[in-house]
């Protein structure tokens, strides 16, 4: 039963906070996790032990939260961030000493049970330290959000009031239309894990070998810091290094939005076994739902879901020819501009959705 966000006085807690809710005159606590990206690059038994390890870290700052809110007695606390090993003492602490309503925002409804497919061993894991608290927490939500209008439901949470948010506000960039050139851009951290960057690196190699006039006319944009070393090595086998971009190190926001200014396309490599358009989207749609952008999503990602024409589908097996329609499209300005001003219109909806109205 979709709904909206209830106007009431509420305590965010959570890694970040979705910026389209008006917090004047409410509280915030945004968690910091400065020590994420480490934990990304662990494997493992190791990696397990880093959550463990940060659990009880976390423990002394919930404590003192819970102190916090027992005393201000807010009308309700919404959990911005809440399937990470960081919030589990919190969730813990919150069921036991918290009397009022409860609003979470969904990233991963397949650890709550919303996807039954096996998973891989250390995804018991998950399972093992979400499942008590989740269906602890699960009977004193009052309503929930979730990142996408195609992500699946859990069963446990069927019969609450939700509504659909993007995951960063919806904030369209004056867009720079350049002649011949077509950027294509791929954003968020380039890694492999959660990625098909060989997919995209592919396509444009075989695209380029049998249209070598288009190489000079196409630019490929990382937009987001180059973490896998094997992306560079892709990039060196199908000698795509004068056409593409790179980033070292973190991009600050005022330079991500000039690169999108500049972008025509964003692609969203995810993986088809993946979980991205299932049960969690990913970070690259919502950045091009975001600004306005057309987009290319695999034809697995929320497979079946009824998109607009700005968001363009591909097969793993064709995504050269369709890189080589986007061209053309670009190409013909008329044609693609069409296309652009729907990508808006998209995103203007779909900020009218997210308005706050009472939940009755």
């Amino acid at each position: 039963m979709p709904c909206f966000l209830v106007s009431y006085t509420h305590l965010y807690i959570g890694e970040f906070v979705n910026s389209f809710i008006d917090m004047s005159g409410e509280n915030v606590h945004i968690i910091s996790q400065p020590m994420r990206c480490k934990k990304f690059k662990l494997k493992g038994i190791k990696y397990l032990l880093y959550e463990i390890f940060d659990c009880f870290e976390f423990l002394k700052n919930s404590i003192k939260l819970i102190i916090y809110i027992r005393k201000e007695k807010p009308n309700i606390i919404h959990l911005v961030t809440i399937e990470s090993p960081f919030t589990l003492p919190l969730l813990h602490l919150i069921y036991f000493f918290y009397k009022g309503k409860i609003a979470v925002t969904l990233h991963e409804t397949h650890l709550w049970g919303a996807d039954n497919r096996s998973k891989p061993f250390f995804h018991f894991f998950d399972y093992l330290l979400y499942w008590i608290p989740f269906h602890l927490l699960s009977k004193k939500i009052s309503y929930f959000s979730v990142l996408g209008e195609y992500v699946k439901i859990p069963n446990i949470l069927k019969q609450k009031n939700y509504f659909v948010i993007n995951h960063r506000p919806i904030d369209i960039q004056e867009y720079k239309y350049v002649g011949d050139k077509i950027t294509f851009t791929i954003t968020g951290i380039a890694e492999t894990k959660r990625k098909n960057y060989q997919l995209v690196l592919r396509a444009f190699n075989e695209l380029f070998l049998k249209n070598p006039q288009l190489k000079e006319s196409v630019k490929i944009l990382l937009l987001g810091k180059l973490q896998d070393p094997q992306i560079y090595d892709m990039i060196e086998e199908y000698d795509l290094i004068e056409c593409i971009t790179l980033f070292d190190e973190f991009i600050k926001e005022k330079t991500f939005k000039d690169f999108i200014k500049k972008t025509d396309f964003l692609i969203v490599p995810t993986y088809r076994d993946s979980p991205y358009g299932s049960t969690k989207i990913s970070g690259s749609f919502g950045d091009a739902v975001s600004f306005g952008m057309p987009f290319l999503l695999p034809n697995y990602y929320a497979e079946g879901f009824s998109f607009p024409e700005n968001i363009i589908r591909f097969d793993d097996d064709s995504l050269e020819d369709t890189l080589l329609d986007c061209i053309n499209m670009k190409l013909n300005k008329d044609e693609y501009m069409k296309l652009k001003n729907k990508a808006i219109m998209y995103s203007k909806k779909l900020s009218e959705s997210m308005k706050r109205v009472d939940l009755c």
